[in-house]
């Protein structure tokens, strides 16, 4: 049989009998009276869950906590007003975000966790998405439920994170090391090729160009016609040409 329904059993037991429970105790007395001397944890969660700012909260709390193994801290009970499923956890906070005085945004900012720092959660509003947090030296107070991680999954995302980075500036460093490495040969290749190029020129003949003869014979005159000298040369190409007949 659930949990709940034996506890209900239990309270309509004892108001059968006619339990010692003075007059006018109500519904949470009755249920207190049926669990108090259990060494079942879920009976007191099972109470917190229905009384989480009950008259006998923070004894509940207690009692988990030793039945736990550990002695639970006595928080100062959050908003009368707000109803709250209780829990037991430690969470982390993934981003920077205010503990507010009240499960509101616009509610008075009491403290501020930072990220990655660690905080007890003690609850959470019914319906609403918001924490119920305590630590030493810290009041209860209210965080918005996503700016809390569990600790294994913020180390994971973290460590994810700084891998990715790392990555990011392993790339950048080959990339600026590649652009630096072909800079430099570029230059050397530059240089090399002008290296060539002096060396070509210091290798190449000297040519000096000879002045061309002038020669001033006159050709024969012809009748009627004043004499004039030969273009520069005639006489060469006419001695060549002889020579040339000559040896056929």
């Amino acid at each position: 049989m659930p949990r709940r329904l034996l506890s209900a059993a239990a309270l309509f037991g004892l108001a059968v009998a006619g339990s010692s429970v003075a007059a006018g105790d109500d519904k949470e007395s009755l249920f207190w009276q049926s669990i108090q001397g259990s060494r079942d944890v879920l009976d007191y969660q099972d109470y917190l869950s229905q009384f989480p700012n009950g008259t006998f909260a923070v004894l509940a709390r207690n009692r988990v906590g030793e039945l736990q193994g550990k002695r639970a801290a006595a928080p100062e009970p959050p908003h009368p007003n707000v109803a709250v499923d209780a829990t037991d956890r430690e969470m982390v906070a993934g981003r920077k975000v205010a503990v507010r005085a009240e499960p509101d945004a616009k509610a008075k900012a009491v403290a501020t966790l930072d990220e990655g720092q660690s905080i007890q959660v003690i609850g959470k509003v019914r319906g609403e998405n918001w924490m119920v947090v305590t630590r030493k030296g810290l009041a209860s107070g209210y965080v918005v439920a996503d700016a809390l991680e569990d600790p294994a999954a913020y180390g994971s995302r973290v460590a994810k994170v700084e891998a990715e980075r790392q990555r990011a500036e392993a790339e950048a460093a080959a990339a600026e090391a590649a652009r630096v490495q072909a800079d430099v040969a570029a230059a050397e290749a530059a240089r090399a090729q002008a290296e060539a190029a002096r060396q070509a020129a210091a290798r190449a003949p000297v040519f000096t160009a000879q002045p061309q003869a002038v020669f001033s014979i006159t050709a024969a005159p012809v009748q009627g016609a004043p004499s004039q000298p030969l273009p520069a040369g005639t006489e060469q190409m006419r001695a060549l040409e002889a020579y040339i007949n000559s040896r056929r």
